[in-house]
């Protein structure tokens, strides 16, 4: 489990935890109160985090920005989307969270991809019911089969 601890002016604090394959937002603070309710905390699958925006801090406040499936990001400019209507960003003002940023970012991308490589490698075709049946047809054309075994492997192949 790992904690990262953004802070901004305007929003108080807001730890995000990375606990496996688990994303918790949790805010602190006066206006993180008023905008978010006393618990503050939203938790989120990583595999539903599809995407992220991430602008640095510089002169100027940054965000970090997920998107997340089933939801929908506010757009438009910092201070209208990011600051106060989207439970899904995070804002900050400190150029040293920038590297806290891009290290979720990182984990984020890395733990889909692993999902996904994982998905694609163990997911084996699956032969239908009419496939096998094509197949059995084909050994009796071509003699392997009888007529009998070609019966009762089509019997298994249609009650299974």
């Amino acid at each position: 489990m790992k904690e990262y601890k953004f802070t901004g002016r305007t929003m108080g604090k807001c730890y995000v935890t990375i606990n496996e394959n688990v994303l918790t937002m949790r805010r602190s603070g006066f206006f993180a109160t008023l905008k978010y309710g006393f618990t503050g905390e939203k938790s989120v699958l990583i595999s539903s985090i599809t995407g992220t925006q991430f602008k640095p801090s510089g002169l100027m406040k940054g965000y970090l920005q997920f998107i997340i499936v089933g939801s929908e990001e506010q757009k438009g400019s910092l201070i209208e989307a990011k600051d106060y209507r989207d439970e899904n960003t995070i804002v900050f003002h400190h150029h040293k969270q920038n590297a806290y940023a891009k290290e979720i970012i990182e984990y984020i991308e890395n733990y889909n991809a692993k999902l996904e490589h994982e998905s694609n490698t163990t997911s084996e075709p699956q032969n239908s019911k009419y496939d096998e049946l094509e197949k059995i047809k084909r050994l009796l054309e071509e003699g392997v089969l009888t007529e009998a075994e070609f019966e009762q492997e089509k019997e298994k192949i249609l009650n299974s």
